[in-house]
Order: C-alpha cells, then sequence, then structure tokens
C-alpha cells in the first residue's frame, strides 16, 4: 500500500458532518418556517383571506395555516431539544 503526499491521516469520510451540526442546522431551518407559516396565517386571518372557504374540519384557510405552524413550532423545540443533547450539555437540574 503505498501513500501519497496527500494522505494526511486516518481514511475517514470527507463529507461527514456532525450530529449536533444536523440538528442546529434542521432546528434554524424548522425555525424560520414556522415564524414564515405564523406570519402568512396572521396576514391571512387579518385581511380575511377567503373566510367563507372551509375544509371538512370546519377551519378557515387561516386557523388551517396556523395549527400547521403549531405543528412546525413543537417540531423547532423538539430539533432545539436534540441540537443540545447533541452538543454533549449537561442536562438542567430540573431533568437530572
Amino acid at each position: 500500500m503505498s501513500t501519497s503526499p496527500r494522505d494526511t491521516g486516518p481514511a475517514t469520510a470527507p463529507h461527514s458532518i456532525e450530529p449536533r451540526v444536523v440538528f442546529s442546522r434542521l432546528a434554524i431551518i424548522a425555525l424560520v418556517l414556522t415564524v414564515l407559516a405564523f406570519a402568512d396565517a396572521t396576514y391571512m386571518q387579518v385581511t380575511h383571506y377567503q373566510a367563507g372557504d372551509v375544509n371538512n374540519f370546519k377551519l378557515s384557510d387561516a386557523a388551517t395555516v396556523f395549527v400547521a405552524a403549531g405543528f412546525l413550532a413543537a417540531l423547532t423545540i423538539v430539533l432545539f431539544w436534540l441540537s443540545r443533547r447533541a452538543h454533549g450539555e449537561s442536562p438542567s437540574p430540573r431533568e437530572r
């Protein structure tokens, strides 16, 4: 086995990303999407965007987007929690 001058260390995957970085990026993306969804739902509610148009659950378009934004908010909280855990931070006294 010959070594070239470019071999500087053990063989590792060149594009491996640490889990803490992945969770942090996903959390930030989810946060941006959550804010945009809440802003859109608020705009739809204030301007009475197709207020008479309801779905099978008797919710307006704005209410449907508010529900979706709520699910995104829950996802964002979970992702921030996972990124904090992946960073290796010690749990708070309540979690011990």
